[in-house]
């Protein structure tokens, strides 16, 4: 499940025009790591945002290779953003 401060994030988003914007989600977890996909689905499917798919997930803190993976996503965000218009 998210934590309740993600959630409470996700509820102020929804008062701004998100439709069409670029969104992406990402995040590290210790236990189940759904909560990017539950953010992944709220972005598209209740704000129509166009979304980066899939999010980011990354089990505790991300060593060499997950660093690597954590920039790469970065990148995809960035060109999605640049090449939107």
């Amino acid at each position: 499940d998210m934590i309740a401060s993600m959630k409470t994030f996700l509820f102020e988003m929804e008062k701004a025009d998100l439709k069409g914007k670029v969104g992406a989600a990402f995040g590290s977890y210790g236990w189940s790591g759904e909560s990017v996909q539950m953010m992944t689905d709220t972005m598209k499917h209740i704000f129509g945002m166009n979304v980066i798919e899939p999010g980011l997930k990354m089990l505790r803190r991300p060593g060499e290779g997950g660093l690597k993976q954590c920039q790469e996503f970065g990148r995809k965000i960035a060109d999605k953003v640049k090449n939107r218009r």
